[in-house]
């Protein structure tokens, strides 16, 4: 017993508690290493105690740490460094850069980082040297899900959401990242899970591109982008001036499209009213004209940051007319003549200002500004094979949208590793339309949208979690009709990571839909001598429930993705039509339910590094809509497949497949035909040469598809144009930015209003 005794207080007094080590992982530069490895090892041991990484910040907390344990740090394209704890309370750990020589190519591998709501990208030195601007980097980085264009510099999600983009957490425009030089880069964020801040927006990401802190300078630049075949035109200028604590922003663009090889086929049979009916497309004239220009003012003080942004697009579609020779029975009976013409301004500005009231606390207010009007004239004409005049109908509206949106924001940071959001906006609208010529009507009416939300964003351990519930309010008034309508939005997200490389997700949200405008509107209007199409100003807004499980792997040059998506909605409103008095009427109406199945998987490859790059998606969905006793469903394959080769550093080609959107709303089938695009560029200094074809060895391409399914009567629509077949088109870009981009605002309302409100 005593041996037993002295044994056990011996090893008590030679055994120190753990204390606690915080530090952080930086490279020469001072700046900071996230998501470094950090393995713990008890000397003379090959095998690791534990381990744990740094957050986005480069910082790190080791509890229950004894001296003499030592540590090593290691992240992809610096050195590991190994270091021996002695007791320190705090250390910064400085990685060296390890770079590695392939056939006279400087090799840093990218990073991707998969957490709860996003992935981020760390972009390596050649795929910053192989473009002048933020596009041509996105384009080679294969997002998941989501179409990039580098051409006509966009991105939509393969389900067809939009994505918003954002410059260190400032909302800006696709303009905008022209004027980001590649080297400016330091990461980008692509958010796919944008949560319950951004549930009345329905974006499908959010794009947040960071740059790099700097003092003072300017950028200058312009992209053209002419198609050698047709009359299409895109530009786009830019000077960016920078002075520490300001910056001052311009950009003009303008886009220009004249087509005269549109046709539209139609092909109405219905057996109640005996009806087959055909209308053959002759080509047609399609042009429009869109001008803009931005100016943006930022000022960033120690504490305080102020963003002014105004912005005005002014929109001209002159010529959009459809002209058919029409077939009953295969018999020629004679022609329509649709004119439509559409014009509208924009004007916009946005107010927002942010105050840092604590060290972990933000407040953040922001006030948005929209004043939007338009005119459009539509012109219908069925003239006889004696040219004598059959039906004739048209109208005018004259339409005024004034908005604004005020959003208070609070952000507080519980930890290095949990953050928590709360908010309120309010949106609130005044739109008018006036009618004349064969509709003789005014409508008007008031919405507001209130919405309240508290969202947690944060890890633990392997597991991450991003939980928000939200408020919201939406009223509506028109005249004698008026509803208020009250739901929660909760959103839960976990992400789990059992092992390396591998990441479990799940995704269980309540999203509610509301009604647009231009549906509600109580208007009738007819579109040939059979036809009418109805607002419905009885539609309410209805909830979707929404589950999504998935899977990611990532490794070295493989990324890899397969999610399977169930959604469930009672009392959806979506497209209907019906036969009422020898008329068929299009109305968007309210149906029983609607549920969707998808099957999802995408994958990115890098076969060989830094030369050739293969990424794909596809989607097998089943949706169905049940009204009464019918139901409509339809199975959907979806894909699109991308392949980028880098023949030199400063030349490469790009290829790709795209299967358009597909999607069932209720009766009505759209679709588009496949788009195949070719194109080869060459980077020289700040110059970037792209020419490149779209839809070869095709003398028309099938622009959409849209179906009317019915038991009464089925009516199929085919849009067909040949100026976009076989279209050459050169791009040429520059872009000069001299000194270092100034300091820019860290965190930004996301707001917006898009919503047109005008009967069309």
């Amino acid at each position: 017993m005593r041996y037993l005794l002295l044994i056990l207080f011996g090893a008590i007094s030679f055994t120190s508690f753990g204390k606690e080590l915080k530090g952080r992982v930086i490279n020469a530069k001072q700046a900071a290493i996230p998501f470094a490895n950090i393995l713990i090892y008890a000397p003379n041991s090959t095998i690791p105690l534990g381990r744990t990484a740094t957050d986005e910040n480069g910082r790190f907390t080791i509890k229950d740490l004894t001296q003499g344990k030592i540590l090593t740090f290691s992240s992809i394209g610096y050195k590991t460094k190994t270091w021996l704890y002695d007791g320190q309370d705090s250390v910064n750990i400085i990685l060296e850069e390890e770079t590695q020589v392939l056939k006279e190519v400087v090799v840093k591998g990218p990073r991707y980082k998969k957490m709860v709501d996003r992935l981020i990208i760390y972009p390596n030195k050649e795929l910053r040297e192989s473009s002048n601007n933020v596009w041509g980097v996105l384009d080679r980085l294969h997002l998941p899900n989501a179409i990039v264009s580098k051409e006509s510099i966009g991105i939509t999600m393969f389900d067809g959401r939009s994505v918003a983009y954002q410059i260190n957490g400032v909302p800006a425009t696709a303009e905008e990242y022209l004027a980001i030089s590649p080297n400016q880069i330091k990461s980008i964020e692509f958010i796919d899970n944008p949560g319950v801040r951004y549930a009345t927006q329905n974006y499908g990401g959010i794009l947040n591109v960071k740059t790099k802190d700097g003092i003072k300078g300017y950028g200058l630049g312009f992209k053209t982008m002419d198609a050698v075949t047709t009359l299409s035109s895109e530009n786009n200028i830019f000077l960016k001036l920078n002075n520490v604590k300001n910056q001052f922003t311009f950009i003009y663009d303008n886009k220009f499209r004249h087509y005269t090889k549109n046709r539209n086929d139609t092909r109405l049979v219905s057996v109640p009213l005996s009806l087959s009916l055909v209308k053959e497309g002759d080509d047609s004239p399609y042009s429009y004209q869109q001008h803009s220009l931005k100016a943006v003012y930022s000022h960033v003080a120690k504490s305080f940051l102020l963003n002014v942004n105004f912005n005005t697009v002014f929109y001209n579609n002159d010529r959009d007319e459809t002209l058919q020779k029409v077939y009953e029975f295969d018999n020629l009976i004679g022609n329509s003549v649709l004119t439509p013409k559409y014009k509208s301004n924009l004007y916009s500005l946005d107010i927002y200002a942010s105050q840092n009231i604590a060290k972990k606390d933000n407040l953040i207010f922001d006030l948005l500004t929209t004043y939007r009007t338009s005119n459009y004239r539509y012109n219908f004409m069925e003239i006889n094979q004696h040219s004598m005049n059959l039906f004739n109908y048209q109208y005018d509206v004259h339409g005024k949208r004034l908005s604004f949106i005020p959003e208070l924001l609070y952000e507080h940071k519980i930890s290095d590793l949990n953050n928590l959001t709360v908010g309120v906006r309010i949106n609130y609208a005044r739109t008018n339309n006036n009618y004349s010529q064969d509709i003789m009507k005014k409508d008007h009416s008031d919405s507001y949208d209130i919405l309240s939300y508290a969202q947690l964003l944060g890890r633990y351990k392997n597991l991450s979690y991003q939980i928000g519930v939200g408020g919201n309010i939406v009223s509506y008034s028109k005249d004698s009709i008026s509803y208020t309508k009250r739901f929660m939005r909760p959103m839960i997200k976990f992400s789990y990571t059992p092992i390396s490389h591998f990441t479990f997700s799940f995704n269980a949200e309540l999203i509610p839909h509301v009604p647009e405008l231009a549906d509600m509107a109580n208007v009738t209007r007819k579109l040939n001598s059979i036809e009418i199409e109805k607002g419905n100003p009885d539609l309410r807004p209805y909830v979707e429930y929404n589950n999504k499980f998935d899977v990611a792997y990532n490794i070295n040059r493989l990324y890899f993705q397969l999610a399977y998506l169930y959604s469930f909605s009672r009392h959806p409103f979506a497209p209907n039509s019906y036969i009422d008095n020898g008329n068929i009427y299009y109305i968007t109406d309210e149906y029983n339910k609607s549920r969707v199945h998808a099957l999802s998987s995408f994958v990115n490859y890098e076969v060989i590094r830094n030369r050739l790059t293969l990424s794909g998606a596809c989607t097998f969905s089943k949706t169905l809509f049940q009204k009464d006793n019918i139901e409509y469903t339809k199975n959907i394959w979806n894909y699109y497949v991308q392949a980028g080769l880098n023949l030199t550093k400063n030349l490469s080609m790009n290829f790709g497949i795209i299967n358009n959107r597909k999607e069932l709303r209720g009766n009505l089938y759209l679709a588009q035909e496949n788009a195949v695009y070719f194109s080869t560029s060459y980077h020289l200094k700040q110059w970037m040469f792209t020419a490149g074809i779209w839809d070869p060895f095709r003398s028309k391409i099938k622009l959409s598809e849209r179906k009317n399914i019915n038991s009464q009567f089925n009516k199929n629509i085919v849009s067909w144009n040949a100026d976009k077949a076989n279209m050459v088109y050169i791009q040429v870009s520059l872009n000069l930015n001299k000194g270092h981009k100034s300091q820019t605002l860290r965190k930004k309302i996301q707001n917006i209003d898009d919503e047109d409100g005008i009967l069309k």
